[in-house]
């Protein structure tokens, strides 16, 4: 069983794209964080590693439709236990040769002494930056661990030093120390985490698919964000920095 763990923005509805062509979309569990719930691949309507969705979602990006999408979807999901087939995480399903998501190891602890457990970590302040930017976009409906309620006129310092998103992918963690996963990738070489993972022999070759991206990023001085912000936003998440620099060494 492989575990793989979805810190929010950090590349992993891209490993997934590539992941369910490596096990098959069928033998694939997405758990859903918002209700503590799992189910096949297979069985999502539209599937979140969907490249078209992915083009449509950066083309209505700034536009109020696509916030609009995500609070469809989002209600769908919330009223889907009479239509969609979800599973408890105690449990998992015959013949399911992976899960990924939004969770901490802990959260699948029976499965932990017998799976292959990965994890994809970014560099902090990048990673909240896409976070927040993604949260604008989808309008707050967002799926992830932590739910922040929208407010349109939060400003990106105001989302990002909520106590909550404080060393956030160090906690994501839970219990385990990052040495003791099994694989440890970081965001800009994803081709090369998920290259080991599918067993590809020359790595340079290999490019995974882009999904769920940004697509017009606007620069710091857009966001408000000032060497006086990001000296403390490195100051608050220390415990992160000193991950994301060991997720570093281990990806090498």
């Amino acid at each position: 069983m492989h575990l793989s763990i979805h810190i929010e923005r950090t590349g992993g509805t891209s490993l997934l794209a590539e992941l369910q062509k490596f096990y098959g979309i069928d033998r694939i569990m997405v758990y859903s964080a918002d209700r503590d719930k799992i189910i096949r691949m297979n069985h999502i309507i539209i599937s979140p590693a969907n490249e078209s969705l992915t083009k449509i979602k950066a083309f209505l990006e700034h536009t109020k439709i696509i916030a609009f999408i995500y609070q469809l979807y989002a209600s769908f999901l919330k009223k889907s236990d009479d239509v969609l087939p979800w599973h408890d995480p105690e449990d998992v399903p015959d013949n399911v040769d992976a899960i990924q998501g939004h969770f901490t190891p802990d959260r699948f602890a029976k499965l932990l002494p017998t799976s292959f457990v990965s994890v994809v970590l970014r560099d902090p302040l990048e990673r909240i930056i896409s976070q927040y930017l993604h949260w604008r976009r989808a309008g707050g409906n967002m799926g992830f661990r932590v739910e922040v309620p929208y407010n349109p006129k939060m400003t990106f310092e105001e989302y990002a030093f909520r106590d909550e998103f404080t060393n956030f992918q160090t906690r994501a963690l839970g219990s385990m120390k990052l040495e003791d996963f099994d694989l440890v990738g970081i965001t800009p070489r994803l081709n090369n985490f998920v290259a080991r993972i599918i067993g590809k022999s020359d790595e340079k070759d290999f490019h995974a698919t882009q999904m769920n991206y940004i697509g017009q990023k606007p620069k710091y001085e857009d966001l408000g964000i000032t060497p006086e912000t990001i000296e403390r936003f490195k100051r608050i998440n220390d415990e992160d920095y000193k991950t994301y620099q060991k997720a570093i060494e281990l990806a090498a």
